[in-house]
């Protein structure tokens, strides 16, 4: 897969709401939630509030990885977060001291800030690095447990409109985000981020 074409075509973006899409999936898996089964810790909203649930799991560097069916974001204690929202592919940075946990709604998301300087860019970088390389590891861990056809089935699933959005096989998730995880290493630092803004809902 040219992982040029991700970036060209939107697909960083189709690609991002594909995989949330199947994290949704697999919540439901018949043979048991996998997010679950992957080791992560699911956080539900308190009793009487209504929201999506939030599932997290340590990340290296004492990174957390954050997951709902809104957004994904990389959280450090001290410093800056990394969030991505679910529908387009804006790369944002939020303070730590600004990303209240646990949360709920989108609605409760802060607001970010695209990342301008270079040592914002490598930080942005650094978190999206361990976040893809997360997402390729639990997408060979899909498959080694429930087979590669698991994902044709979450792709069967969705409109078929939004099935045309994505520019690769359903059971090459993982080679998918390593790719892109290839390409935004070599252009974060070289360049102001014009992907973000470029396809950011």
């Amino acid at each position: 897969m040219p992982v040029r074409t991700l970036l060209s075509v939107r697909g960083a973006a189709a690609l991002l709401d594909f995989q949330m899409w199947c994290w949704g999936q697999d919540v439901h898996q018949v043979a048991g939630n996998q997010l679950l089964a992957a080791g992560l810790m699911r956080v539900r909203p308190p009793a009487g509030e209504r929201g999506s649930t939030m599932y997290q799991t340590p990340l290296p560097g004492g990174r957390t990885l954050c997951l709902w069916g809104f957004a994904v974001a990389v959280l450090v204690d001290d410093g800056q977060c990394l969030l991505l929202k679910r529908h387009g592919f804006a790369l944002r940075l939020v303070p730590a001291t600004r990303f209240p946990t646990p949360l709920w709604k989108p609605t409760a998301l802060p607001r970010g800030q695209l990342p301008r300087a270079s040592s914002c860019r490598e930080t942005v970088r650094g978190h999206f690095v361990a976040l893809a390389e997360w997402i390729a590891a639990y997408e060979d861990g899909v498959c080694t447990r429930l087979g590669t056809t698991w994902r044709h089935e979450c792709a069967s699933r969705r409109p078929r409109e939004q099935r045309r959005r994505l520019a690769v096989q359903p059971d090459m998730l993982s080679h998918a985000w390593c790719a892109l995880r290839d390409d935004l290493t070599a252009f974060l630092p070289s360049a102001a981020p014009a992907l973000p803004t470029s396809v950011a809902s």
